[in-house]
C-alpha cells in the first residue's frame, strides 16, 4: 500500500501520529481530519492508513516473524509492526523539515490538536501552524 504523502511528511511521521492518536483515544473524525489536512491524504486513503497502522500492531502482538508486513508493499503496517516490536525503522528522508520537525522540535511527541507548543495554532508571523 502506498499514499502520496503532503510534503515535508513522511510515512514515519504518519504512522508515529496515529500510534499517538490511537494511544491518546483521539476520536476517528478527528484523526480524518489531521490525516486530510496536514498529511493530505485523500478521505479514502486516510482510512487505509489507519487500518494498515494498526494491522501492523495487531500483527506484532501475535509474536510470530511470519506475519511480518512487507516493507515494499505496505510500508506503513512495516513501520508500525516494527515499532510496536521496538526494532529499528529506516525510511525515505524527509524532503523538507515542516516546522514540526525542525531542530528545535526533535523528540517532541506530534500534538494531536494542530496546535503548536505555545497552544496558539499560529506559526512564526501569525501563519496558521503547519503551513
Amino acid at each position: 500500500m502506498s499514499v502520496r504523502l503532503a510534503r515535508g511528511t513522511t510515512a514515519l511521521d504518519l504512522v508515529r501520529y496515529l500510534r499517538a492518536a490511537d494511544e491518546q483515544g483521539a476520536r476517528r473524525r478527528d484523526v480524518l481530519a489531521v490525516l486530510t489536512e496536514r498529511y493530505a491524504l485523500p478521505f479514502d486513503d486516510a482510512r487505509l492508513a489507519m487500518d494498515r497502522v494498526s494491522g501492523g500492531v495487531v500483527r506484532a502482538t501475535t509474536g510470530n516473524p511470519a506475519n511480518a508486513p512487507d516493507q515494499g508493499t505496505d510500508l506503513l503496517a512495516w513501520i508500525s509492526y516494527r515499532l510496536e516490536l521496538g526494532l529499528s525503522v529506516e525510511v525515505e528522508a524527509v524532503v523538507e523539515p515542516s516546522p514540526e520537525q525542525r531542530p528545535d522540535r526533535a523528540g517532541a511527541r506530534p500534538r494531536l490538536d494542530g496546535l503548536n507548543s505555545t497552544g496558539t495554532g499560529r506559526a512564526a508571523g501569525g501563519r496558521p501552524a503547519g503551513r
